[in-house]
């Protein structure tokens, strides 16, 4: 058996067993306005540069919902700025995102999610000030904290990778998230 033809049935194979356990869920239409989902959170972490810029904390807030299951979209602020010797910038952004949200009874995947940030982010980069485009694939998790604490808050964490297109730097985003939902 061809190495592609041993691929592509284990793919399906893997593919039929995630849709079985309700890890990919079905899309569908919002029917309970409780499934829509609408939160606001906040998200603090370390962003890391490429070169050899220092790392520097990024804080960030949003807000979203859920307009058809499984897929969540939003709004997203964000502020970082690095000091460094060799290189300066100062990084305030807006995104829009939409995320793809997993199900199903395995833990901490049934709370994750993958998705995409884009947006605008207005760069002062050593003195010289403009304004970029950002592309952010993501990957995260929120877990509930309902049961320990009895109100509608998650904990969770987030990776990024921000993409500039000017000449700024592209960041690695490593972030712990809480969230009220509605």
């Amino acid at each position: 058996m061809s190495k592609f033809l041993y691929m592509t049935l284990t793919l399906l194979f893997f593919s039929s067993q995630a849709l079985a356990s309700g890890l990919i869920p079905e899309v569908r239409a919002v029917q309970d306005k409780d499934l829509y989902k609408p939160h606001v959170g906040i998200k603090v972490g370390v962003s890391e540069p490429e070169g050899n810029t220092n790392a520097s904390t990024q804080i960030s807030a949003n807000i979203g919902y859920q307009p058809i299951i499984p897929f969540s979209i939003g709004l997203e602020g964000g502020y970082v700025k690095f000091d460094n010797s060799s290189q300066n910038l100062e990084r305030t952004s807006l995104l829009a995102y939409a995320n793809y949200n997993f199900g199903g009874k395995v833990p901490i995947i049934k709370h994750s999610y993958v998705g995409v940030s884009t947006g605008i982010a207005w760069e002062n980069e050593d003195n010289s000030d403009g304004l970029a485009f950002i592309v952010s694939p993501a990957v995260g998790f929120d877990h509930p904290l309902g049961k320990f604490i009895g109100k509608p808050i998650t904990l969770g964490a987030n990776l990024s990778y921000n993409i500039s297109s000017r000449s700024a730097l592209d960041t690695l985003n490593i972030s712990g998230v809480i969230k009220y939902w509605y």
